[in-house]
């Protein structure tokens, strides 16, 4: 189509996997690497994804949640779990501003949790995407938080 690749996201379960075992990271990078080592790797912060990116020297984003929870081993809540899915507008400002201001986030656990933070996802097949997104959008831009597009 034309249109150059900017990053690379793994998604869903393959995503989880990826962050938790170390063959799968190594494999999937390695792949990106053939293809186009300059390619921007979108990963879990904390996750071995992002630690074989560095051991590689592939580019990456860590990843942070807007509309997700974690667990206080910084991983996210798995969906099967009540909470998983962080659903007031509120909480979600709560996090991003956590996130982006204080490079933390607070567990379900109510543990803080320290975390390095690239970009942000949100969620877009959720019933609150859109709410969730203007919201964010101006709570960046009402805290001189720089939103880069890419």
């Amino acid at each position: 189509m034309g249109v150059p690749i900017h990053h690379v996201k793994l998604h869903g379960a393959l995503y989880n996997d990826c962050a938790n075992e170390a063959l799968l990271s190594k494999t999937f990078i390695q792949t990106i690497q053939a293809i186009d080592p300059t390619l921007i790797i979108y990963g879990l912060s904390g996750s071995l994804t992002i630690q074989e990116a560095i051991m590689n020297g592939q580019p990456f984003y860590r990843e942070a949640f807007a509309d997700r929870s974690y667990q206080k081993n910084g991983q996210l809540t798995p969906r099967h779990l009540n909470h998983a899915m962080i659903d007031e507008v509120e909480q979600v400002i709560q996090q991003v501003i956590s996130l982006t201001k204080e490079n933390k986030v607070v567990s379900l656990q109510g543990d803080i949790i320290d975390i390095k933070v690239d970009t942000i996802c949100i969620h877009g097949d959720g019933p609150n995407a859109i709410p969730f997104s203007e919201a964010i959008y101006e709570t960046l831009k009402n805290n001189n938080i720089e939103i880069k597009k890419y």
